[in-house]
């Protein structure tokens, strides 16, 4: 799913009209609040757009923005709504939005726009490092674990690859 694409479902009146009712259905947070993140979805739809031009091609490309990640994951995840996953031709899957539900995926909607939860903190299994050779190959993977897009190709590719891997590190967000 493109920038163009989740800018275009959550510009539409129906989604903005069920997002500020789950707004108004937010009691813990006041009402300058909630209006600053409502004016702040154009911001963010903004930022998606601004991020997919700069990848040069139409393609799900994440920006450096909390809110636009979790509007994304939300719309990846297919939360609070029947999710179905087509094929693309580059391999991986595209997720296909559903709007039979706008209430639901409004109500999950603000949550991310509004309610941020850190992940914990990961702790190694050791405290101790492991010694590496003095010529090693790292892989370090972001945020491919999704199983969506490229990953299934990243995973191919690792598993093809003829050469070793000293370690390998999964960065998450």
């Amino acid at each position: 799913m493109t920038a163009d694409e989740i800018a275009r479902i959550f510009s539409s009146c129906e989604a903005l009209g069920n997002i500020e009712e789950a707004a108004k259905s937010d009691e813990a947070m006041p009402d300058i609040q909630k209006a600053a993140v409502l004016a702040g979805l154009g911001n963010v739809l903004a930022k998606l757009r601004q991020a997919q031009r700069g990848a040069g091609a139409k393609v799900l490309y994440t920006p450096n923005d909390p809110r636009a990640a979790r509007l994304q994951s939300l719309v990846s995840s297919g939360e609070a709504a029947k999710l179905s996953l087509q094929p693309l031709p580059s391999g991986g899957f595209e997720a296909v939005f559903d709007t039979d539900d706008w209430a639901g995926w409004a109500t999950v909607a603000w949550a991310k726009l509004t309610h941020f939860t850190k992940h914990p903190l990961q702790v190694p299994g050791s405290l101790h490092p492991s010694k590496l050779q003095d010529r090693v190959r790292v892989g370090l993977l972001g945020d491919w674990g999704t199983g969506m897009y490229g990953a299934p190709k990243i995973a191919e590719s690792i598993k093809a690859d003829p050469d070793e891997f000293g370690t390998m590190i999964e960065v998450r967000s």
